[in-house]
């Protein structure tokens, strides 16, 4: 499985041509890295950003490749993302793991 990444304006520049490659499974979304190549770090509901990865979405389904998103929490987001067509959402990862980790012994301080 070829999954390619979606992670700066500049793939989304060539979108079309990098759906095109022959041989690719679908490609794999990373909201957070994309929101930061976009210019608004960390602003995963930006318009501007759903907009793209809308259109990352449209562009798999027209050439029937998978669409598939890293660490897209909470869980509001990864039911949108699901209704809007991505066919895997990650839960998290290791940031995420290791920020809610020092959150909870924040908390006991």
């Amino acid at each position: 499985m070829i999954l390619p990444q979606v992670e700066l304006v500049q793939a989304l520049d060539c979108l079309d041509e990098c759906l095109d490659v022959p041989g690719i499974s679908g490609v794999l979304v990373g909201p957070a890295d994309l929101s930061i190549s976009m210019g608004f770090p960390g602003d995963l509901d930006n318009p501007e950003e759903v907009a793209q990865i809308e259109r990352v979405i449209a562009g798999c389904q027209k050439r029937n490749l998978l669409v598939r998103a890293i660490a897209i929490l909470p869980q509001e987001r990864l039911a949108r993302w699901g209704e809007k067509g991505m066919d895997m959402l990650c839960v998290g990862s290791e940031t995420y793991a290791l920020a809610d980790f020092f959150r909870q012994v924040r908390s006991l301080a």
